[in-house]
């Protein structure tokens, strides 16, 4: 008997069809361009909350510097220089102290931080020629119709190693300065005119400096809120903050506006050289827009504009 030992032969795997195939790809195209759509989505939504959150952060910005400028601005002693509906051009203290020596032709002020811990000197700025410092006059007598304060302009201004006395006359024995405050950097302003014979020690001083905020194009052409310092040249233009909607026009809405109240809430005229000494509040409008259109769930795809407002009483009215 004879038998057969060859193997069977093996059917070849059976592959794809080519319809099977198209279900496939057909299915996979739809998921994959589902997830591309939901991550495109998620893209978007972060750039423009981001590019919102950014926006609204300048606008904050804006009316952070502003208030903090104005409130210390005497109008009484005419700080007010001018002033328009996005510009204001004002004198902005950037150091305060008191004198604790008293020469013909200059102040000494006392260090930055005594051994007390009191703080009887704030700089903001170094001060610099030209600078303006108002020293507060008690005058000759006792009565207060004849204070106010005394206008100077810096010829120098540098710290001293000469600390202000022990007990100065005015003062009494328990002075402001101690023993420990020897050696402390004080500082020294020269100034043109003189220091009036009536100024006594412990009188404030105010150094001053003009600075201009405005809104105005930079090369890039946007808006922004611009600072210039005049000592008394006044530099160019610098951002501060921004972008923010163009200017468009007076009255309009445009990205920085400023009205003037007096203190009966009385809209001024400031370009009314007699009104500027009768602002008692200032109102700042500050408008911040989106660069691009922003795409958000329930919000129709545009350029988002954000509108802040503070109202700003000033301390020296009279």
């Amino acid at each position: 008997m004879h038998l057969n030992t060859a193997s069977p032969r093996r059917r070849a795997p059976r592959g794809f069809t080519l319809i099977e195939v198209l279900v496939v790809m057909v299915l996979l195209g739809v998921v994959v361009g589902g997830l591309v759509r939901v991550l495109a989505g998620q893209q978007r939504f972060y750039r423009s909350a981001s590019e919102l959150m950014d926006s609204r952060s300048q606008v904050r910005q804006a009316v952070f510097i502003l208030p903090a400028e104005l409130r210390g601005a005497s109008v009484a002693g005419g700080d007010f220089l001018a002033a328009s509906e996005t510009m204001i051009d004002f004198r902005s203290t950037i150091m305060s102290s008191v004198v604790c020596v008293a020469t013909a032709n200059s102040i000494t002020m006392p260090p930055a931080i005594l051994s007390s811990g009191a703080t009887l000197t704030a700089m903001r700025y170094s001060p610099a020629i030209n600078d303006i410092v108002a020293i507060y006059d008690d005058g000759p007598t006792t009565r207060a119709n004849d204070d106010g304060w005394s206008y100077h302009t810096t010829t120098q201004f540098a710290p001293t190693i000469a600390a202000c006395p022990i007990g100065v006359p005015g003062i009494g024995t328990n002075s402001y300065v101690r023993a420990a405050d020897i050696g402390q950097t004080a500082y020294v302003a020269s100034i043109n005119p003189g220091v009036p014979a009536t100024i006594a020690v412990g009188a404030p001083v105010r150094i001053l400096r003009r600075m201009i905020y405005s809104l105005y194009a930079a090369t890039d052409g946007q808006w922004y809120l611009g600072i210039q310092e005049c000592t008394p040249v006044c530099s160019a233009t610098q951002p501060v903050a921004g972008p923010y909607r163009p200017f468009e026009g007076q009255g309009r809405a445009n990205g920085l506006s400023f009205a003037y109240f007096d203190q009966n809430n009385n809209v001024l005229n400031p370009a009314n050289a007699a009104d500027l000494l009768r602002i008692a509040r200032v109102e700042i409008t500050v408008r911040g827009q989106t660069q691009s259109a922003i795409s958000l769930p329930g919000m129709a795809a545009e350029r988002k504009t954000d509108v802040l407002t503070v109202q700003v009483g000033l301390r020296n009215r009279t």
